[in-house]
């Protein structure tokens, strides 16, 4: 790091460390004192407003039910509920004095708290415990005892010592809450803020410490990408020169190809012309192996012209029907098309922003393709349809056929260069058609690709962007 990066900091890793134990301190005190306040003022609350239907609601319901009831064990099961009832308000009103803690009420009231159960009179205990006896009397009654004018069944449902009891267990318990406050609130608050004020300190350490290495870091990894763009644009031109000058040399040498050739072919043909039936027949058969090789070289060399004047001679990019594009190669094709019997249709062709005579090399070698490769037993069916991608940004186009087919292993292969799949004898050709495809989708912004099975035919589709033709 150098200096004009470097900070100068009086924190020190033993002040860093300090303040680290005095904030986990802090906290520890602040989360024990808040757990206390939340225990004393929630836990109560809800136990004791989960006894008030028991207690009060439906204590009275359970009489009831217990004198209407015929069955005997109904009867034992709301006794059993009935008793249970009395005795939890047994130890509700007997922890009013000293506390309960299985009822999380508060323990060791003040005189103040006590004062409001027990003062200025005992009547409300005396009341209390009354209601008591009658809930136990009519649990524990008899069979014959327990008809609708029981007197422990009217003084249940009449009385209003259950109600009396919760009130003044409600104001006992917000008197206790009231006084626990004051002495944990400035305890509270105090341990709060030290609390989070060893936290911002912590923070503000923390960040002078690693401000400097982040810096640098990020220095390094600005360096690191430019270093990396600077690489990637140097491959990129490279690459591109490259690319340039193999096209350049693939033109120049099948450009310069073409006239030897022409002349070995003239005078093949010359001396089969001449010489045809007055030699023996292996000079026949010889002459016509020079020609049909020569003859295969010329096709090659036109296809290669072919393929490097994709990237050479290529056209600017206007709106070009496919409808007329298409028509005009089935036109080219006409001779290949009728000595196949092959049906070939077309629907949903859009316009697009393309190169129109490198669109109709694309459909002339893909139609081409699907008349020849096809079996004896059919006839050729193409199908040439368009259609919207998924994202409305591009055009599917599809070439559908009834032919041979392609394995799966060769889906890819076959869009190389000099790539076949049949002997010439089999299936005439260069091995050039399908690159010249895959070079010509490229150029547009596409991609191509095949769908197929050997023996029920193969699609070929490729994808031409939607710019707005």
């Amino acid at each position: 790091m150098d200096k004009a990066n470097a900070v100068t900091s009086p924190i020190t890793p033993v002040s860093l460390a300090a303040l680290a134990v005095a904030a986990v301190v802090a906290f520890v005190n602040y989360r024990m004192v808040g757990q206390q306040v939340l225990a004393d003022q929630s836990t109560t609350v809800i136990t004791l407003s989960s006894r008030q239907p028991l207690l009060v609601q439906q204590t009275a319901l359970l009489a009831q039910r217990l004198v209407d009831a015929q069955d005997p064990i109904g009867r034992a099961e709301l006794r059993k509920g009935l008793l249970d009832a009395a005795k939890l308000m047994e130890r509700i009103h007997a922890g009013l004095v000293n506390g309960e803690k299985g009822l999380n009420l508060p323990g060791r009231p003040s005189p103040q708290v006590r004062s409001i159960y027990f003062e200025p009179t005992t009547l409300l205990d005396t009341q209390m415990r009354t209601y008591l006896d009658e809930l136990i009397a009519l649990s524990r009654a008899g069979e014959a005892e327990l008809t609708p004018d029981h007197p422990s069944l009217h003084y249940i449902q009449t009385t209003v010592s259950g109600r009396e009891l919760l009130d003044a267990l409600d104001a006992l318990v917000n008197q206790y809450h009231q006084e626990r406050n004051l002495r944990v609130s400035g305890l509270g608050r105090l341990e709060m803020g030290l609390f989070l004020l060893t936290v911002f300190l912590l923070l503000v350490t923390v960040w002078l410490m690693v401000r400097p290495r982040l810096r640098q870091l990020r220095q390094e990894r600005e360096a690191g990408l430019r270093a990396l763009n600077e690489a990637i644009e140097q491959r990129a031109k490279e690459l591109a020169r490259s690319n340039a000058e193999l096209e350049q040399f693939a033109y120049v040498a099948s450009h310069d190809l073409q006239e030897p050739l022409r002349m070995v072919a003239s005078y093949c043909q010359l001396l089969q012309k001449r010489y045809q039936g007055k030699l023996d027949a292996d000079a026949d058969e010889f002459i016509g192996y020079a020609i049909d090789g020569v003859t295969r070289m010329q096709a090659l060399i036109n296809d290669l012209l072919t393929y490097a004047r994709v990237g050479t001679r290529g056209k600017p990019f206007e709106p070009i029907d496919c409808v007329e594009v298409v028509d005009r190669t089935l036109a080219n094709l006409t001779t290949a098309i009728e000595e196949k019997h092959a049906v070939v249709t077309s629907n949903g062709l859009p316009t697009v922003m393309a190169d129109g005579t490198q669109l109709a090399q694309l459909f002339q070698n893909l139609i081409s393709n699907a008349v020849k490769f096809h079996t004896a037993d059919e006839p050729p069916r193409v199908q040439i349809e368009a259609t919207r991608d998924g994202q409305e940004t591009a055009w599917v186009f599809s070439v559908r056929d009834n032919g041979i087919g392609i394995a799966p292993e060769h889906r890819e292969r076959i869009f190389g260069i000099f790539q076949r799949l049949h002997t010439n004898r089999e299936y005439p050709g260069t091995g050039i058609g399908l690159a010249v495809c895959k070079k010509i989708v490229e150029r547009h912004g596409g991609r191509i690709w095949v769908e197929s099975r050997p023996g029920h035919g193969a699609t070929f589709s490729f994808t031409i962007p939607d710019q707005k033709a």
